[in-house]
């Protein structure tokens, strides 16, 4: 009976130890699938982040390729809905002509907006974010981009934009962009006279509490938060979010003729004059402002010097 009963003990304590066993067996499984199931999600988020951008840089470069095209902030023809959105236009009028022209008689420029009932608003050729709508429409499909983490106050300074519905291989998702103008902001990393032609040396102590930054300092500035380190109050960076950046960079482009603007780095270093040299006519001190610059130019584009009003 002794001998009995310890086997009987035994077998009890081995059941006890295979439940246990059992249970954190399924438990494992349990955790392991939770985690691949959590790795699936962040997966497609990556891959429909990853997408969203490749969308973003497209509309951008189809958008904002032509020399000729401008943008500016979604205040400009907001009062109401969202501020930040970067909107473009085109400097060409629809018939291909610029909207700011010479009047043939005077030299003078003139704006041909201002006899065209132009409305900012109504010539937007392109909202560089996420879906079809505009600043002033909202909907349910809304998500926030720029929110408590970045700005002060979301309500205000906040980015929200149309999110758009995916469908791959049966898996519903969504994703969403939005497109800042860094050109628009002060550039605080720019020290070298050649970033300056860029983006002009800022003075962030001008900006509520910004913090004085030195030429050894602005080398150092690799991102919007080494500024925020910086600054006297912890919330000045979400106070200027927009106002901002360390990273802009630009092209000196004509945006009335299209190509780059003319160089004058070499006239402005020389006595006064640029001789001529192959294609180019050379730049002088006597050289006109309006019209051919010059008889040689006026004669490489058919036209008489002698005639000519300017």
């Amino acid at each position: 009976m002794a001998g009995g009963g310890f086997v009987l003990t035994v077998t009890l304590l081995s059941l006890v130890l295979l439940a246990a066993l059992m249970l954190a067996l399924v438990s494992l499984a349990s955790i392991e699938l939770r985690r691949t199931e959590a790795e699936n999600h962040q997966r497609r988020a990556q891959a429909n982040a990853r997408l969203a951008l490749v969308h973003a840089i497209g509309q951008l470069q189809l958008a904002m390729g032509p020399d000729t095209r401008v943008s500016a902030n979604s205040a400009l023809v907001s009062a109401d809905g969202q501020q930040h959105w970067t909107g473009v236009w085109d400097a060409h009028a629809p018939d291909g002509r610029p909207w700011v022209v010479r009047d043939p008689d005077t030299g003078a420029l003139t704006d041909r907006r201002q006899s065209n009932n132009y409305q900012a608003g109504e010539r937007v050729m392109q909202w560089l974010v996420s879906g079809s709508t505009g600043p002033d429409e909202t909907g349910p499909a809304d998500v926030q981009l720029v929110g408590a983490g970045s700005v002060a106050d979301p309500g205000t300074m906040g980015v929200k934009v149309p999110a758009m519905e995916l469908l791959t291989h049966g898996q519903r998702g969504k994703m969403a962009w939005w497109t800042g103008d860094l050109g628009q902001r002060a550039n605080l990393a720019a020290q070298a006279p050649e970033d300056a032609l860029v983006a002009g040396q800022a003075a962030p102590e001008l900006m509520g509490e910004g913090p004085p930054l030195t030429a050894d300092l602005r080398s150092r500035l690799v991102s919007e938060a080494s500024v925020s380190m910086l600054a006297a109050s912890p919330q000045w960076a979400k106070l200027h979010f927009h106002d901002f950046t360390v990273f802009s960079r630009g092209l000196l482009t004509n945006v009335r003729n299209g190509g780059l603007k003319q160089d004058l780095s070499v006239y402005f270093e020389s006595s006064g004059t640029i001789h001529p040299a192959g294609d180019s006519p050379g730049l002088n001190d006597t050289d006109r402002l309006a019209g051919p610059a010059n008889e040689m130019e006026a004669r490489a584009a058919g036209l008489s010097w002698e005639l000519n009003p300017f």
